[in-house]
């Protein structure tokens, strides 16, 4: 039995109806689940971790700190601090003048952040609780933003992105460390672990409003990059 063509459009029309439309402008997932490993985390645990003498961040820390050229008196953020050993570094570059914000969407980060800047007589960080789609960082805010090994953490980077473009400062910079993932060349982790490498990458740091300053070949040799970008005005 055939249905009448005008009943048969109406039902179909009910049916798309139904389906959800993504709004315009919105953003889809780019890593559905990538950062549930630190839901409910055992802090402690992930300072061994992230602290580890075998990370190359953290045996580097001290160079990545000084290539910032940070002085007195500036305002930095360190975007997905962690346990915060670089935000502290940061913290003593910046002096008592300064402020540095450890912005992180882990909750129990930024109370271990807290507790050790107190225990420090680091007053001059200030923790920030931001989501998977903001930093949570006021406009205008910061001179300097350090991504290190966070960017793929960023399931939504077109609004991240955003609103680090938004919470820095008129030709402010934006520091951005992490893997290269390079097929045959790039170790296992790497490549299952990056859902795109270096290229990808900077195309969209740029298409959100940013310039490609310089690169720095700090930690080439452990398969890292280190990309100075300026906000575009």
């Amino acid at each position: 039995m055939r249905l009448p063509i005008g009943r048969l459009l109406a039902m179909l029309l009910v049916v798309f109806a139904l389906i959800p439309v993504a709004a315009p402008g919105q953003e889809t997932s780019v890593r559905p689940g990538v950062n549930d490993s630190y839901k409910n985390p055992d802090v402690d645990q992930w300072v061994g971790r992230l602290e580890g003498e075998e990370r190359a961040i953290y045996q580097y820390r001290y160079a990545i700190v000084a290539a910032l050229g940070l002085r007195s008196g500036m305002r930095v953020a360190d975007i997905g601090a962690g346990t915060g050993f670089l935000t502290r570094l940061m913290a003593e570059e910046v002096g008592d003048e300064g402020r540095v914000y450890a912005m992180d969407v882990v909750p129990e980060f930024l109370e271990h952040i807290g507790r050790k800047a107190a225990a420090s007589g680091l007053d001059q960080i200030e923790t920030v609780l931001g989501d998977q789609h903001s930093t949570g960082l006021e406009a205008g805010s910061v001179d300097l933003a350090l991504v290190c090994d966070t960017y793929h953490h960023f399931e939504f980077p077109r609004q991240t992105l955003a609103s680090i473009h938004a919470s820095l400062a008129d030709e402010g910079t934006l520091v951005v460390i992490d893997f290269e993932r390079i097929e045959g060349v790039s170790p296992p982790f790497a490549l299952s672990h990056m859902r795109a490498g270096r290229g990808t990458f900077s195309d969209e740091i740029r298409d959100a409003g940013f310039d490609l300053v310089k690169e720095i070949p700090l930690m080439d040799e452990v398969g890292q990059y280190y990309l100075v970008f300026k906000k575009r005005r």
